[in-house]
């Protein structure tokens, strides 16, 4: 595991432990969409209590087993584009069927680097053809700046033709908003929905 570190000494890095399991965090209350076609859009709802979380949920018109491949490409969940530079070290979780590492770096008033550690698993059906199937992923070392980060991603196959995402996401950080953690989300479903239909992953704005 990569260390991390900062140029001020204000705020130490930490370990994080990350317990097993794959579980959802919660119950997502992002709205659903009705009728008998379903938009590739992304609905979300926010909120802050102990720490500021977001809920999505967006459909993508392609094969669950497509886009479960799909969200194995770390590049589809890392969201880049909040940082100024970011690095994968796969299978560092080899009981699960799919993980990685993406170690970050941001540079504002200080240097903050921490880590994110990414699981994956299906829970029904089977890796090749899932009908439900889990990411659970968590900050596990870095600056205390970001005291939480936490968050799950779950396939839903609605069809042999649709699919939906349930994201939820969890965070505590100095300066952070919602709105950066909404951004984050659109990119990554933005990211999924390319990969799925064999599209040019979108670059950051």
């Amino acid at each position: 595991m990569m260390a991390a570190s900062t140029t001020a000494g204000c705020y130490d890095n930490v370990a994080t432990e990350f317990p097993a399991g794959l579980e959802p965090l919660e119950e997502n209350v992002a709205p659903t969409q009705t009728g008998a076609t379903y938009s590739e859009t992304l609905a979300l709802v926010e909120g802050d209590d102990d720490y500021m979380w977001v809920h999505g949920r967006g459909y993508v018109n392609a094969p669950a087993a497509r886009v479960w491949a799909a969200l194995k490409n770390p590049e589809t969940m890392v969201g880049g584009c909040a940082v100024d530079s970011y690095s994968i070290t796969p299978d560092v979780e080899p009981a699960y069927e799919f993980s990685f590492e993406a170690h970050y770096v941001r540079n504002e008033i200080i240097t903050v680097e921490w880590q994110n550690n990414f699981r994956y698993g299906t829970i029904e059906g089977v890796a090749e053809t899932p009908e439900f199937a889990l990411i659970r992923y968590q900050k596990t070392f870095g600056n205390e700046v970001i005291s939480l980060i936490e968050g799950s991603v779950q396939l839903h196959q609605l069809s042999a033709d649709v699919t939906e995402l349930q994201y939820i996401e969890h965070l505590s950080a100095i300066r952070a908003t919602t709105g950066d953690m909404k951004a984050s989300m659109k990119q990554r479903f933005a990211k999924a929905l390319a990969e799925a239909h064999d599209e040019p992953l979108p670059v950051c704005p």
